[in-house]
């Protein structure tokens, strides 16, 4: 009789304690409910709003430009109906992300929260090293062969080393020569810091070859995966040597040089 009293005991105990659990945990269920609640409410006042933006390093495109593709990012809601256009709730990656391919001039982004109201946006802007040319279009090149923008009317000051061919579709966002753009406008640049006045670089893709026209020389071609520092040199040697002289004098006037072939240089 003991034995079963205590039983009656024990499983009345365990239906109370359970009652409670359940009880504690429909209260932090409301309570959680209550406060995200609270959260999206406050959130979306005015005292939580980002509602102002100052921008630094930029020239070319302008505060009006960055602001408002600010305000598109932050405006609507995210998911579980959180408003986007606050401290708490914005995101910086899309944000950035969403800056730098509407302007592709914009190189780096980076941003700090000012208070609750406001962000600063630090940016650095692209600087153009040489142009891409198609018709009458052409786009600027940074140092890592991106092209990041149209020019209207031509070309900019000072005159850069105007590229053409290699791309396909609109040029604006694509890297021209991504593996081998460095190596190529070091060499271009070589050939200006030795007198030779290279202004346009023709691309064939399928050949893998550069045709290189200056002002004071004949039309250079030239192998993309060939050693470009060693083709300088071997036509440094060539310009110098009383053969091509004697050549240029008997002929007047030189079509191209050809580098394609290793140490053995041919003209004509």
């Amino acid at each position: 009789m003991t034995n079963r009293v205590q039983a009656t005991k024990r499983v009345r105990l365990a239906q109370r304690r359970k009652r409670q659990r359940l009880i504690k945990l429909s209260v932090l269920m409301i309570a959680g409910v209550l406060f995200f609640t609270a959260s999206i409410w406050g959130l979306s006042q005015e005292w939580a709003t980002i509602n102002k933006v100052t921008i630094n390093g930029n020239n070319r495109v302008s505060n009006k430009q960055i602001e408002s593709v600010v305000a598109t990012q932050l405006a609507g809601l995210r998911a579980y109906g959180l408003y986007k256009g606050t401290i708490l709730t914005y995101n910086e990656a899309e944000l950035i992300e969403a800056l730098k391919y509407q302007y592709p001039l914009l190189e780096n982004v980076q941003i700090k929260i000012r208070g609750i109201n406001e962000l600063s946006l630090e940016v650095v802007e692209r600087e153009p090293i040489a142009l891409w040319c198609a018709s009458v279009e052409c786009y600027e090149i940074d140092k890592e062969g991106y092209i990041f923008n149209k020019l209207n009317g031509g070309g900019s000051a000072p005159k850069l080393v105007e590229y053409s061919g290699g791309l396909a579709g609109d040029a604006l966002r694509q890297h021209l020569l991504p593996n081998d753009f460095t190596k190529v406008q070091a060499f271009v640049s070589s050939l200006i810091n030795n007198g030779l006045k290279a202004v346009s670089v023709y691309i064939l893709p399928d050949e893998g070859e550069l045709r290189v026209k200056s002002l004071n020389y004949p039309e250079l071609r030239v192998k993309i995966d060939d050693n470009l520092e060693k083709v300088l040199e071997y036509l440094e040697i060539t310009l110098a040597s009383a053969d091509y002289k004697d050549y240029v004098s008997e002929v007047g006037t030189v079509e191209y040089i050809d580098l394609r072939f290793g140490n053995r240089v041919y003209y004509k």
